[in-house]
């Protein structure tokens, strides 16, 4: 070994030869303290050995440090190059394995323990009994028994050991090891050719993974091994689907190529049977988890379960957890769940060895598809164990999501996965002492070969505790304990009725911005009853027949308003959720839940009381999105004391109101959400705008207070300040949910008189105050302006007057139906009171790939960050996606322009293709818009179009261009020609959006963003302008002649002649 720091080398081998001494002093001292004997473990003991293992946390902690000092020191007394060609060679570790395992030899020699001869078997005798040659098995045993597998007694005879002995009547655990020596090392060979291949290396679908390119199929792991195939075709190795070419070549009739040759015809009289691999799979399930489910067993507190507490194992295979859970806690009722051939396969196994189970009614195995509804609802356990890894995140999502609709307040999820961990120290982990990685570096490997398994097999992936809260809260859950044991594996407690106080939908699922997500959010914060609709969007106005017995409600807003209000929200959870600060939501979105029409521009949360100071400081530091407003004189004098602010987004506002849980009586707050189909009678959601439905358990999730604890809120706070506000919510919620006496008597608080004496007598009639009181902050303070709209006659404070009168306010709302909608525009533009300018942020020619500085940091000063291209390589995908999901976080929305630079190094139709797939990718959440001749609309009056906007190369300066501009030696197709064609298409395309959108709205404002400059007038120094080389990079384009009024064209300073500069500018649009 030659270190570079010999002092240092040796400082840090000792520092850990010290961790080493303490730790197997530690250990060694639990194996005593549990033993009866004297302690010693004897490794060549060739019987089953009970597992020295006490489960202790001090017995964990020990042998993850072992392991981890272990693996230090090997790093440091091996010359690096030793260490690379003994890694890049274990390989062939697993292959000896294989083969041992494959021949059952642990079995041959356990069946010699007890003969009267000497000690283990030759390997003669081995060779004769499994048919392989007798050196090469020989030669394999070695290499084994060097790694401490199997013990040669003397030489060429061998006997089992304590580690080999585990291969020993297991037929589990021994399918284990085949299914990764026969599936999965396959896989493994296509594993480098699928990450590089742009096809695959940007999908996470499980049908497009290194075990396809294996197999030679289109089915996902999980369908091919489901399917039946000709008795023939069982064998899908390439050595049974095509002759050896060695063979060929032996036989005078192989060409050596390697590739198929013609089909074989289906021999006749063939039937057909299920792949061998299914249930050697499903066997292999049962042994996956050797040495890890004695901890799922023994760590959680099942016995505190009550008598007749239902476990659900979903996708509990044949069952073998529960055999275990079973023989521990017999007073649970135990449910396994998988696809039915697993369960034909689980009850022949159930029926053998625990039949009084089945009999008994204890224990069940029943058919289920997990990304189905759980079928078994208010379980008190659901227990997914081995099962997210198997999915990318969307899928996980959907598994989660469709278990927590089954759940019950009383309902938790238990997840036994292997958490990831990282050298990079986080809080989440206690790290290992120095000098030893923070992972504890070889005790996690494990985990590691795991997630690449995942990854070649089906696409999943072994998740760290961060990604695993994501896709926990993404499925409308939250985290509530994490339980690790010394293999990495984790046993993680959800629960759906806490998460019910963060609002994680639809919020969190603007994690993939949908079409279906977007009516998700319309559902929850649009719910109302009209058949008839007065509403305003897109700049367009309906009206609709009003029926003689219509309800009239308030204006719906548009779809656009309301992602505007659900991004807010959701930045409010976030904010909090770093922090640990519950809510729920109360005021408007609170109301709509419960069936109330109101217009959405107030959101109040509640948050425990000792912590609403803590709240508004968090709201109050966002200066960015919220601003601290005063309370007018409008407002009612119960709310004053309470924070306020409004954040004002695009041409969108929204107030948001900061209460304690005492204003709403929510004490305790945890007990207060629940699902709001459990009161009232439920009343389809109409919507002229998407014409759908929606399913009232998917509201559930929604953080609204218990419908009680709310009404009896507004009663009291009407009862002691007779503000009218409250009022007309209380009838509102009568109203819709259609509350019952009955109802009422048996949920409110029967001793106070005086507000169960008001509600009652507003069951039954129609609310007298539904018109009366709008809560919408513009429209109450100027009053006056809005009766101006032409049609409506009668002051706001005299509609409760005119009602009694018998005077119907149908009929005004109908003539303000009828009115002219350039009158109506005017109008409305005076009431709302804050229009102001969008602003920009752009920057372009980064060339973060120069020094791979993808961690460059964009300073925020505008809401929307535009990137003029030439920011860094597509081929460095990982990193520039890495790069693009902070900006994602940190702005509302980031542009992309592709230059010429982000194609270096593959061709261009690859880059094209992992651009797409960018904007897909999941951790951006919906934000990235890459603009490859892209028009986007932003809001009504701001549209943006993109492209890089070729030059044209004229024929003269061909020659120069192709000596001097690196383009075409580094971008992998890239000629003269094709660069010009791209120009034309560019312009052409410029040219056609610019009139298009100048005549289908004149008033419209256009942001133009390209990568090359329209011209090199005004853009370049005039320094550059000698030579051939402006030619080149002119590309020649004009738009002052077509474009609308507002028109504003960003661009880089010509930046392939220019020098780059990494200098933010802002644009500003009004």
């Amino acid at each position: 070994m030659s270190p570079l720091n010999p002092g240092k080398s040796a400082a840090q081998l000792r520092a850990v030869l010290a961790l080493l001494a303490t730790a197997v002093e530690n250990l060694a001292c639990e194996w005593e303290s549990s033993s009866s004997g004297n302690g010693v473990v004897d490794a060549s003991i060739e019987t089953a050995v009970p597992d020295t293992s006490t489960g202790s946390h001090a017995e964990h902690d020990a042998v993850k440090t072992i392991l981890a000092a272990l693996g230090s020191i090997e790093s440091l007394v091996l010359d690096p190059h030793t260490r690379l060609l003994n890694l890049s060679m274990s390989y062939l570790i697993a292959r000896a394995l294989h083969v041992v395992a494959d021949h059952r030899v642990a079995e041959l020699l356990a069946l010699s323990h007890n003969e009267p001869e000497a000690r283990g078997v030759s390997a003669e005798d081995l060779a004769r009994t499994t048919g392989l040659e007798q050196g090469k098995l020989c030669r394999v045993m070695r290499t084994l028994t060097s790694h401490h597998v199997f013990e040669e007694v003397e030489d060429g005879r061998f006997a089992n050991n304590r580690i080999s002995h585990a291969l020993v009547e297991d037929a589990a655990f021994q399918a284990n090891i085949l299914i990764k020596g026969q599936l999965q090392y396959a896989a493994s060979e296509y594993l480098p050719q699928v990450l590089a291949n742009p096809a695959t290396r940007n999908s996470y679908d499980p049908r497009k993974t290194a075990f396809q390119q294996a197999v030679g199929t289109k089915l996902s792991l999980f369908d091919w091994m489901n399917e039946t195939v000709l008795e023939s075709e069982v064998d899908w190795r390439p050595r049974s689907r095509q002759r050896h070419p060695l063979e060929d070549d032996e036989e005078g009739q192989g060409d050596g190529d390697g590739q198929d040759g013609p089909s074989r015809p289906h021999l006749s009289g063939q039937k057909m049977v299920p792949r061998p691999e299914k249930n050697l799979f499903n066997l292999a399930i049962s042994g996956q988890s050797k040495g890890t489910e004695k901890y799922c067993v023994l760590d959680f507190p099942w016995q505190d379960l009550p008598n007749g507490a239902t476990v659900v194992d979903v996708g509990g295979g044949i069952g073998s957890f529960c055999m275990q859970l079973h023989a521990h806690h017999a007073h649970l009722n135990l449910v396994v769940q998988d696809k039915p051939h697993v369960i034909q396969q689980g009850l022949a196994l159930w029926k053998t060895k625990h039949h009084s189970a089945l009999a008994e009614g204890r224990v069940h195995l029943t058919p289920h598809d997990f990304f189905e509804k759980n079928p078994v609802v208010g379980a008190e356990i659901y227990w997914l164990r081995y099962i997210i890894h198997d999915w990318a995140d969307d899928d996980a999502i959907a598994i989660l999501s469709r278990v927590a609709d089954s759940m019950t307040p009383t309902s938790r999820v238990l997840i036994a996965e292997t958490l990831m961990r990282t050298t990079v120290p986080t809080d989440k982990f206690r790290p290992a002492p120095t000098p030893l990685l923070a992972n504890y570096g070889v005790a996690m490997a494990p985990a590691h070969m795991m997630d690449l398994n995942m990854m070649m097999m089906t696409n999943g992936r072994e998740r760290t505790p961060a990604e695993f809260d994501r896709i926990v809260q993404a499925a409308g859950m939250v985290v509530d304990r994490r339980q690790e044991d010394q293999s990495g594996f984790a046993l993680g407690n959800t629960e759906s009725e806490n998460l019910r106080q963060l609002p994680l939908s639809p919020l969190a699922l603007f994690y993939n911005s949908t079409s279906s997500i977007v009516r998700q959010a319309c559902d929850h914060f649009c719910v109302h009853l009209s058949s008839a609709l007065y509403r305003v969007y897109q700049r367009q106005l309906e009206t609709v027949e009003i029926p003689s017995e219509a309800r009239i409600d308030v204006t719906l807003p548009s779809i656009h308003q309301i992602m505007i209000v659900s991004q807010v929200i959701a930045a409010v959870w976030a904010a909090l959720a770093r922090e640990k600060i519950v809510f729920c939501v109360v005021e408007e979105v609170a109301l709509n839940y419960y069936n109330v029409p109101r217009i959405l521009n107030t959101l109040g949360i509640c948050v425990p009381h000792s912590q609403l100071d803590a709240a508004t400081r968090l709201i109050n530091a966002h200066t960015d999105v919220f601003v601290r407003t005063a309370w007018t004189d409008q407002h009612p004098d119960w709310k004053k004391p309470y924070p306020r602010f409004e954040a004002f987004i695009e041409e969108d506002y929204l107030t948001l109101v900061i209460f304690p849980d005492t204003h709403f009586y929510l004490q305790p707050l945890k007990r207060s959400i629940v699902d709001r189909s459990a009161y009232g009678t439920a009343r389809p959601f109409l919507s002229n705008e998407f014409n759908f439905s929606t399913d009232i358990s998917e509201l559930s999730r929604i953080p609204v207070p218990r419908l009680s604890s709310l009404l009896q809120g507004l009663l009291r706070r009407f009862c002691e300040t007779q503000d009218i506000y409250c009022a007309v919510c209380v009838e509102q919620l009568v109203d819709g949910m259609v509350l019952s006496e009955a109802w009422c008597n048996t949920h409110l608080d029967q001793g106070r008189e005086e507000e169960l004496k008001y509600v009652l007598g507003v069951i039954g009639t129609r609310p007298q105050r539904q018109n009366l009181f709008l809560e919408s902050d513009y429209l109450c303070q100027d009053e006056r302006e809005l009766m101006k709209i032409p049609g409506t006659q009668e002051p706001l404070h005299d509609r409760e007057k005119s009602s009694r009168n018998g005077r119907s306010w149908k009929s005004a709302f109908q003539r303000a139906c009828l009115f002219d909608l350039a009158l109506f525009r005017s109008t409305i533009s005076r009431l709302a009171p804050h229009k102001h300018s969008v602003s920009f942020q752009y920057m372009s020619d980064l060339h973060l790939e120069s020094q791979q500085t993808y961690d460059f940091e964009i300073p925020r000063v505008s809401p929307y960050l535009v990137l003029a291209g030439d920011i860094g390589r597509l081929k460095d995908y990982g990193k520039y996606l890495e790069f693009l999901s902070v900006q994602c976080h940190r702005f509302w929305r980031v542009f992309i322009v592709l230059g010429n630079h982000e194609f270096y190094g593959i061709l261009r139709q690859e880059g094209l293709e992992a651009a797409r797939s960018l904007e897909q990718e999941p951790c951006l959440g919906g934000k990235l818009t890459v603009l490859n001749r892209t028009m986007f609309h932003l809001n009504r009056r701001i549209t943006i179009l993109g492209c890089t906007l070729h030059t044209s190369i004229p024929s003269e300066s061909e020659l120069w261009v192709r000596m001097k501009v690196a383009d075409f030696s580094h971008i992998g197709d890239w000629t003269v020609e094709s660069h010009n064609a791209e120009h034309y298409r560019d312009t052409e395309w410029l040219r056609t959006c610019v009139q298009d959108v100048a005549q289908a709205n004149p008033e419209s404002q256009l942001l133009v963003v390209t990568h090359h400059a329209p011209a090199l007038k005004n853009t370049c120094d005039p320094k550059f302008l000698v030579g051939p080389a402006p030619e080149a990079f002119d590309a020649g384009y004009s738009v002052t002649h077509t474009g609308p009024p507002s028109l504003c064209i960003v661009t880089p300073p010509s930046a392939a002649i220019n020098e780059g500069s990494r200098k933010s500018r802002k644009s500003r649009i009004s």
